[in-house]
């Protein structure tokens, strides 16, 4: 997850505004998260977490 000032037009990142962004705290590697949106619910799966540091401070 990247803050708004953060997002790419990269796939493997997701903005933190997102509603995807809210079911994946505490989530692992496996797990499912179901997503509740406007035409039902969407399961998706923890295929890797990766911390990515960045170096302008």
């Amino acid at each position: 997850m990247v803050g708004p000032d953060e997002t790419r037009d990269e796939q493997d990142s997701i903005s933190m505004d997102a509603p995807l962004a809210r079911g994946l705290p505490g989530k692992q590697v496996d797990d499912e998260v179901t997503i509740y949106i406007q035409d039902g619910k969407k399961k998706y799966f923890v295929m890797g977490i990766r911390y990515q540091q960045n170096d302008e401070v």
